[in-house]
């Protein structure tokens, strides 16, 4: 039994966002708790 998977078209494309969307949150989240602890340690 042959087990193809059907994709609409564009998935790709729309995957690779969500994932650049996901990466890009994570790094932007990273910086500024790191700017907030800092901030905090000089205080």
């Amino acid at each position: 039994m042959k087990s193809d998977k059907i994709v609409p078209e564009g998935y790709d494309e729309w995957r690779r966002k969500i994932d650049c969307l996901i990466e890009s949150s994570k790094l932007d989240a990273a910086l500024h708790i790191n700017a907030d602890m800092s901030q905090l340690y000089r205080t």
